[in-house]
Order: structure tokens, then sequence, then C-alpha cells
């Protein structure tokens, strides 16, 4: 079944009344849910002049609140940039006071500006961003964990509280590259299913996956909808509700 989201950007010219913006964000979300629209998605970004941007989790937070009936897709949370634990915790807290109605988006990032400013590079982004997807996984699904990853340590570390959705919320990766949308290791597809999105801004492919690979070698076979530049990769439940 097609399912039809509205992204809220929250992004204004500096001088705008950011406080009159913000109202009208909220009722356009409103609406959204009025007409059964299926979720809200806000992007992630820092440092966004000369654009006023409102940051992502608390403006969801909020949207939550004013729109009950409708999924919260953090589409997408710069993984690279962050701590595992602190994400895992965040989205979980999201997940709960929602009801089980989180989307986890995530993508690698590409601008300059926010990496210096995290104290990382576009180097070490690959490597960060897998290691942190599998360690918010496993903070999700384990009451445990011991991980020792480029960036951080965790010795019999928990996530408190964990996510209402079971085993854990979608997992969506974004890309607008072939080599961007490749699996980390570990996961590969359960299923073949392909579905095509458009907007005025992006296209996308989406993939849906149902479990992880036991096999470590393995990959995500690629799409052969080669125009296709938008990529998302759906790890774990199809969204439903």
């Amino acid at each position: 079944m097609m399912q039809f989201g509205l992204m809220l950007r929250a992004q204004f010219p500096q001088g705008d009344a950011r406080q009159a913006r913000f109202q009208e964000q909220l009722e356009q979300a409103r609406l959204a849910d009025a007409l059964g629209f299926d979720s809200i998605t806000k992007g992630m970004h820092y440092s966004s002049a000369p654009l006023q941007s409102l940051q992502q989790l608390p403006f969801l937070s909020r949207v939550m609140a004013e729109a009950p009936h409708l999924r919260i897709n953090f589409g997408l949370i710069l993984l690279s940039l962050h701590k595992p634990l602190d994400v895992a915790e965040q989205i979980a807290t999201v997940d709960v006071m929602s009801g089980g109605k989180v989307i986890f988006g995530v993508a690698l990032g590409y601008r300059e500006v926010e990496f210096l400013a995290f104290g990382t590079t576009q180097k070490e982004r690959v490597k960060r961003f897998e290691e942190n997807l599998e360690t918010v996984r496993r903070l999700w699904t384990e009451d445990a964990v011991n991980m020792v990853g480029s960036h951080f340590t965790l010795l019999g570390a928990s996530a408190s509280p964990k996510p209402v959705q079971k085993p854990h919320p979608p997992i969506w990766i974004g890309a607008n590259a072939d080599p961007a949308i490749r699996a980390p290791p570990g996961w590969a597809t359960a299923g073949t299913s392909t579905r095509t999105t458009a907007s005025t801004r992006s296209c996308g492919r989406w993939a849906s996956t149902g479990r992880r690979s036991t096999n470590s070698g393995s990959r995500f076979r690629p799409s052969s909808r080669r125009g296709a530049r938008c990529s998302w990769r759906n790890h774990g439940a199809r969204p439903s509700g």
C-alpha cells in the first residue's frame, strides 16, 4: 500500500518572524493529520546560515503533540556526527512518547562545516556511520552492550528506555549515490519490493528488509533503477498505523 508523508523543512530566511513561521508549520502538520497523511518528516542540519533552521528533535516532538496520528520520521539524522548511546536513548524516548510511531532515518552527511564542528572528518564518516548504526540497534535490542568503537567505549551500557516498537523502530537509510546505499556489514535484503516516490526536489527508491543477515559479508543487491539518485533503504518492520 502506498503511503504519503509531508516534509516540513522548518527553514526560514533571515529576518522572517520565526515564531510566526513555526506556528504555520504546526498548522500544516495539523492539516496533514486531519487529511489522513501517514507521516511528518524533518531533516537535520547545523550552521544553516543564511537560513534560520529549527532543530529536528524538539521540532518533531512538538509536532507529535499537534498531530498525534502521524508517524514521526527523523529524516535524516546525520549519524556519523553523534554518539550512539545518546541517539539510541533520545529516539527511544520519542518512540515511547509517540506510542511507537517513530521512523529512524539516518544518513552520512556531506557538509564540511558540520564535520568540523563535531570534531570529525568526511574521511571518518562511513566507519562512524556503520558502527553507530550497529550500536544503536544493539542498544535497542540487548540489555547490556560491550563495544569499543572508533570514538566511543561501551562497557555494560544499556539504553533506557527501550523503544515501544519491537525489535526496534524502522530504520531508513538515505543517500544520493550508489556507493552510499550499500548496507553496513551484516545487513541483507529480505524482500525485493521497490517503491518509487517523487517530490519537487527529490526522487526516491524504497526497498524493505525484514531481518538481519547472519552472513557478515552480505550486501544489498543493487537496484535496477539506474535513474534514481535519492535513495532510502528500510531496515526492519515496514511502517504501519
